[in-house]
């Protein structure tokens, strides 16, 4: 079982906050077809369990938050999403990549595939639906406002950059993914050092070869809400 993490930061009679993960736990009992996330590949009923576990983590956070909240003060969340209703578009290609990579490690003996069938990852990308109707539904909270932006995976990316650098932004990628990752993985499979090395090594190839063909991009939701 893989747990997200959700931040949040105190600002006076309001609150921002930030999720790394938006799903604060992967749901259970789920096959998915050597993938640690929604893909193309994966059964409905994987789609099905995610957005059931999403709707009961975020519901509860929202009813948490809302016993700290006065009536009339907002908290304005930040969260990765998507912005489309599909759930199998392009928004979770970098996990896509990291399933690559666990391949690799089973193809070469460094893990077992009994380890990776067993691991899901702990994040869900909503659509704007999908979170309003939560909202709705629980009903400590109004929509004020919802609204999308997107950043690069790389945060160092320009477009306008004609010496873009693939296998740099590669490692960079990997680097940034594996500050936020290292810990639940190194638990869940429980990797020593020098495989947890290469693991990343893998990854940060597979995000070089996409990146040649494509850039990548996280989109984001940023949601006012108001206690009612």
């Amino acid at each position: 079982m893989a747990r997200g993490k959700l931040l949040h930061m105190n600002t006076g009679n309001g609150e921002c906050s930030y999720a790394s993960c938006s799903t604060l736990q992967a749901p259970e009992k789920i096959e998915n077809n050597n993938n640690i996330y929604i893909t193309r590949t994966s059964p409905p009923q994987v789609f099905e369990a995610y957005m059931k576990q999403f709707d009961k983590d975020f519901s509860r956070f929202l009813q948490v938050r809302s016993e700290e909240i006065v009536t009339g003060g907002h908290m304005v969340l930040t969260f990765v999403g998507r912005s489309i209703p599909d759930p199998y578009g392009s928004h979770s290609a970098h996990l896509d990549l990291l399933s690559k990579s666990f391949i690799d490690l089973i193809h070469e003996g460094l893990t077992e595939q009994a380890k990776l069938d067993s691991f899901h990852f702990p994040f869900y990308a909503p659509c704007k639906d999908e979170v309003e109707k939560i909202v709705q539904m629980e009903g400590s909270f109004d929509v004020d406002t919802i609204k999308f932006f997107k950043v690069n995976w790389d945060e160092r990316d320009n477009a306008d950059d004609i010496c873009f650098d693939a296998y740099s932004s590669g490692k960079h990628i990997a680097r940034s993914m594996r500050a936020v990752l290292e810990q639940m993985l190194v638990s869940h499979f429980q990797f020593g050092d020098p495989v947890v090395d290469y693991l990343f090594e893998r990854y940060a190839y597979h995000l070089a070869c996409h990146l040649l063909v494509q850039k990548g991009k996280f989109s984001n939701i940023v949601i006012s809400l108001r206690k009612k």
